[in-house]
């Protein structure tokens, strides 16, 4: 996975509100597309828009406040039982 530092300077390269597609997310992330599609059944990865039954998209600005969510400073600021802060 790209370091946060890279994913984030990435992602301030983009418009807040333009939605992206399933691969170009997965590039902006350094994950597979499999990553993001298991993550969406399973309930993990960022929050995704479903504009059809078949067409996915992620919003940049909710993809950078997931992100910012998942800052830790040491690993006992995670709770592992529920996976917040």
């Amino acid at each position: 996975m790209k370091g946060i530092t890279e994913t984030t300077n990435l992602l301030n390269q983009e418009n807040e509100d333009q939605l992206v597609c399933t691969k170009r997310m997965a590039k902006l992330l350094g994950v597979s597309t499999q990553w993001l599609e298991i993550g969406r059944v399973h309930g993990y990865g960022p929050p995704f828009i479903k504009l059809t039954p078949r067409m996915v998209r992620y919003r940049i600005g909710d993809v950078k406040k997931w992100l910012a969510d998942r800052v830790y400073h040491s690993t006992s600021e995670y709770n592992s039982n529920s996976g917040e802060k």
